[in-house]
């Protein structure tokens, strides 16, 4: 996991991450670092020839994922199959980045995610002022 990616997990709410159907490698190297900081996976390309290997893609992930801590507290990292081509499973993606908006404001991690992003806008600016001089 790279300084980049830890970068944008102190810049946003909710890291979703978007993978396409694959085989085993999809679970090994640096995407690895990076499945780790999700909050959301999602796999596309569920459609077609590609479906099945979608599907077996996400029971892959969500084994994965049962041997690893989820980021939030009482949360567990959904993975999704969707078709971007077909339109299938955008609801349900969206279904579950609000359920996951509503439980990061009903817990105790609402003031936590406010005081990181005000951190991480100072550091931004202090970059950005940096970079000019």
């Amino acid at each position: 996991m790279g300084q980049a990616e830890i970068d944008v997990l102190d810049m946003t709410d909710i890291y979703l991450v978007l993978l396409s159907p694959g085989g085993g490698d999809e679970l090994q190297g640096i995407k690895r670092g990076i499945i780790e900081l999700a909050d959301i996976l999602i796999v596309n390309k569920a459609d077609g020839s590609l479906e099945a290997t979608a599907r077996s893609t996400v029971l892959d992930y969500k084994n994965a994922l049962k041997l690893q801590k989820a980021r939030h507290q009482d949360w567990s990292v959904p993975v999704l199959s969707i078709s971007a081509l077909e339109s299938k499973g955008i609801e349900e993606v969206w279904n579950e980045i609000m359920k996951l908006k509503n439980h990061l404001q009903s817990s105790k991690y609402s003031k936590k995610i406010d005081r990181r992003k005000m951190r991480s806008g100072s550091k931004e600016r202090e970059r950005i002022k940096s970079s000019r001089c």
